[in-house]
């Protein structure tokens, strides 16, 4: 067995694989390339059935690093398999590594500068990536939210927004923390429920983040993505949901967040109980916020509640960082429009 003590500020990639032979090639070939060389790659494939085992195999032999590449006993799925990797990583630091994407050969050279030349210990580094479609990268940069550098305490990023796995490196801690989270997470808290998901978002609310604005990956674009950015992204109309049973649905999720942060402050790592506890807070007051908005338009409740709980909602509601003003303005007319009007006319 390998020895998993970590080294301090080596770079350890974690690969999660299933059936990846048409594009992994490439995508090790970029890793091979980088400036600055990871300290392992860690391969996890999720039972495979075509040559993904042999492409490793191939690379391995004439890697610059070490590559370790275990099958797992059985299919674990995409978020476990990732986290499996991750776990089996002895750097300090873990970068996520998709099966087909294209790394930037100064990639891993600009993340280690940066935990380098932080004064504090960094939970988590941030970048860009470009969009690679088909042989052409669309001049789009993705996320569009991650173009403003600089180092983030907790909760001064907005920790509800998608980044993608590839533009994330963690501190090995949060990794183990993320893992503990999925466990105690109820269904439909998060969309994606990845490993991205979970890990950019402890990072932003209990961590120290830095964001880089570079675009480092190229992220490939094709039919087979777990995730991807149709050409259409920012064209599309989010679906039509009743207003009260968004409010309510709202609450009920911020409710378990709250909860699940609490429990993993007081039984996860000592190094995050702190934020973690202070995220909880956070969240609750977000669901009450939601729960008093939703008995505004609550036609059940008597009309003067309705109004005191308008009131209460918007004088004393902490946003989340990055919705701005102008989204609690519209939120406190749409709450006045379904006090006078009903909540039957209004639209997601």
């Amino acid at each position: 067995m390998r020895n998993l003590k970590p080294e301090p500020s080596a770079i350890s990639v974690a690969l999660a694989s299933f059936n990846g032979e048409r594009h992994l090639e490439s995508q090790l070939d970029s890793l091979a390339r980088q400036s600055a060389l990871p300290l392992e790659l860690v391969i996890a494939d999720d039972r495979s059935t075509d040559g993904t085992a042999a492409i490793a195999a191939e690379f391995a032999r004439t890697a610059p690093f070490p590559v370790h590449f275990t099958v797992n006993p059985e299919r674990l799925g995409y978020t476990r398999n990732f986290l499996a990797a991750a776990r089996s990583c002895r750097g300090c630091y873990i970068a996520f590594c998709d099966q087909d994407d294209i790394w930037v050969p100064e990639k891993l050279a600009r993340v280690a500068a940066a935990l380098a030349r932080s004064p504090r210990q960094l939970d988590l580094v941030l970048h860009t990536c470009s969009l690679l479609r088909g042989e052409e990268v669309d001049p789009e940069i993705f996320p569009a939210y991650l173009q403003r550098p600089g180092t983030f305490a907790p909760l001064e990023l907005n920790p509800l927004c998608i980044v993608p796995g590839h533009s994330i490196v963690a501190h090995r801690h949060l990794v183990e923390l993320a893992s503990r989270f999925l466990d105690l997470l109820p269904e439909g808290v998060f969309v994606g429920r990845g490993h991205d998901d979970l890990t950019y978002f402890l990072g932003t609310v209990a961590g120290t983040t830095e964001v880089l604005d570079a675009p480092l990956v190229l992220w490939r674009q094709h039919s087979g993505n777990t995730c991807g950015v149709p050409r259409s992204a920012g064209l599309t109309r989010p679906e039509v949901q009743p207003h009260l049973q968004f409010l309510t649905s709202h609450a009920a999720k911020w409710s378990a967040l709250a909860q699940a942060l609490g429990e993993l402050a007081n039984n996860g790592d000592a190094t995050f109980s702190s934020g973690l506890a202070r995220a909880s807070g956070f969240f609750e007051s977000r669901a009450r916020f939601f729960t008093m908005r939703g008995h505004v338009s609550d036609p059940a409740v008597a009309y003067g509640s309705r109004i005191k709980a308008l009131f209460g909602a918007h004088l004393t509601s902490r946003r989340v960082r990055g919705s701005g003003r102008r989204e609690g303005l519209r939120n406190l007319l749409r709450d006045l429009a379904s006090l006078l009007l009903g909540p039957q006319r209004l639209e997601r």
